[in-house]
């Protein structure tokens, strides 16, 4: 885990406060780009996704599927995500 469980608990509460990624990655010396990805993460998936760490595969017919439900207009991104159980948005 490239940044700390104490700077993954303090994004939560940032991010519960109504923070941006702009302010966290400022406030705890983070990149955007990684308070970003945190948010989007928090937002789709809820706190718990700040804290699994790790690379997940997932099967080519699971991404498919989801990425059809995101296109058709059937669900939002995070919805799909949540939905299929997937942590990445691309």
């Amino acid at each position: 885990m490239r940044h700390g469980t104490d700077v993954r608990v303090e994004a939560v509460r940032c991010f519960e406060a109504g923070y941006a990624e702009k302010a966290v990655g400022r406030m705890l010396g983070i990149s955007v780009t990684i308070a970003r990805k945190w948010l989007y993460a928090y937002r789709a998936l809820g706190k718990e996704a700040l804290f699994v760490t790790g690379h997940n595969t997932y099967p080519h017919e699971l991404k498919v599927e989801a990425a059809k439900a995101v296109i058709e207009g059937r669900m939002t991104k995070p919805a799909a995500m949540k939905a299929y159980g997937l942590r990445s948005k691309t």
